[in-house]
């Protein structure tokens, strides 16, 4: 047997070694393997999907996101606004933009995609040792808002609009940079095409 990794007190339910995602949640299951990814932890949840800590096989063995549509929002539609999400992100090529690797769908028909695991946002840059925010100086964060606003005005030039900036979006990448994404959403950069910047 195996546990899911649902993370509320009454969670971790028993599932058999084979499953994949939880028979009792729709939380995915330690240890299940994805195409190649196997899921190792969980990382958080956003209003639409969780978002997962997977491992590359060997060689390279890297440690990566898995952004997955949650069963309650699972529909036709939202599957395939989820793919198409995915295919914009993944052919954005820019420095402060959370990189897509990979998009797939589990058994039963929710979307995945795999992404570049950043470890820390932009809030927990500014804590003190006892983990409480700290105040944050406008020199410190001057750098970090030019590559925020730089990749915001990439992703402009591409015709598409970034519907949900704030702190918890901004990443910091493993080499301390940027790396801009959004809250588990069906839409993951919460973009959308807009006639007027498309022209």
């Amino acid at each position: 047997m195996v546990r899911c990794l649902n993370p509320r007190p009454a969670g971790g339910h028993e599932n058999p070694a084979s499953a994949k995602s939880c028979q009792r949640c729709d939380y995915l299951v330690q240890g299940a393997h994805l195409g190649d990814y196997e899921v190792v932890s969980f990382l958080g949840a956003g209003t639409y999907g969780h978002v997962y800590k997977v491992r590359e096989p060997t060689p390279l063995s890297r440690i990566l996101a898995l952004k997955v549509l949650r069963n309650d929002q699972f529909n036709e539609k939202s599957r395939e606004s989820f793919f198409a999400e995915a295919q914009r992100i993944a052919n954005m090529q820019h420095p402060n933009i959370l990189p897509v690797y990979n998009f797939g769908q589990l058994d039963d028909g929710r979307p995945y995609m795999v992404m570049e695991f950043a470890p820390k946002t932009i809030l927990d840059l500014f804590r003190k040792d006892d983990g409480s925010r700290r105040l944050a100086y406008a020199e410190e964060l001057v750098k970090y808002l030019k590559q925020a606003t730089d990749a915001l005005f990439y992703v402009h030039e591409k015709g598409l609009i970034h519907q949900d900036i704030k702190p918890g979006n901004l990443l910091i990448g493993r080499s301390g940079q940027i790396r801009s994404q959004t809250s588990a959403r069906p839409s993951i950069l919460a973009c959308k095409r807009t006639p007027r910047l498309a022209r």
